[in-house]
């Protein structure tokens, strides 16, 4: 039981990423009221907790409704992981070399807190513009 406890923890720790999250939070929160980062944080939460439950239980099920292998997925993950990996460390990602030059190529609502895919240099260049929190908040 321990084992298993352990195991789904680290996964989801390292799924989640907190430490990586905790920089892209802060620097959207800055100018936020305590009220604000504390609906943002609840907001982040829910949908990502909400995504993870949803693929939990239906994802098996889906996964045979398309006629996909588990080891089929499995092999098609890592290969966008590395896929993923190479564009962060050559930054051959148009958006990502766009987003150091021009400033913010998208609003910060639109961060990687819900549902982080690895790619944060196009989040990080998004809150270097400073746009009103109180619309994240809202939205």
């Amino acid at each position: 039981m321990l084992n298993l406890f352990l195991s789904t923890f680290v996964t989801l720790f390292v799924i989640i990423d907190p430490p990586g999250c905790a920089p892209i939070f802060a620097g959207l929160t800055r100018d936020a009221t305590h009220k604000q980062a504390f609906r943002i944080a609840l907001r982040a939460t829910v949908i990502a907790g909400l995504i993870l439950l949803m693929f939990a239980t239906v994802g098996r099920k889906l996964l045979d409704a398309m006629h996909i292998e588990m080891d089929s997925f499995r092999i098609a993950g890592g290969l966008m992981l590395f896929l993923i990996a190479l564009d962060m460390v050559f930054e051959t990602h148009p958006a990502a070399r766009g987003a150091r030059r021009k400033g913010a190529p998208r609003s910060r609502a639109r961060g990687r807190l819900g549902v982080p895919d690895g790619d944060a240099d196009d989040c990080r260049a998004g809150f270097d513009r400073r746009r009103d929190v109180g619309d994240i908040a809202r939205a």
